[in-house]
């Protein structure tokens, strides 16, 4: 992990003082399930994110480079919506997780 990539955006949620990373809890009604159609779809606006630049400075980017302690970031936003369709039982087979 370098940290003179060519990378200009990093939208990270913080690091938790547990160390999960890339994990944030979105409210319920983001979420709209349609179980007997195999429909899912969430959907977020202006999640609140830190634009660390870099994954190494997400990670590293501190002054002491302890693992873990981001670098400075600024405060950004992040807005997406993801939908799922198909028979869930399929797609799990297929994926290898049953």
């Amino acid at each position: 992990m370098a940290p003179d990539t060519h990378q200009i955006v990093d939208n990270n949620p913080v690091i938790t003082a547990n160390g999960v990373v890339w994990t944030v809890r979105i409210r319920t009604s983001a979420v709209d399930v349609e179980l007997e159609k195999g429909q899912a779809t969430y959907e977020v606006e202006h999640l609140a994110m830190t634009d660390s630049g870099t994954l190494f400075n997400a990670f590293y980017g501190n002054p002491s480079h302890t693992p873990g302690v981001p670098g400075p970031g600024i405060p950004s936003t992040v807005s997406f919506r993801r939908s799922r369709s198909g028979d869930p039982v399929d797609s799990v087979l297929r994926s290898g997780l049953a």
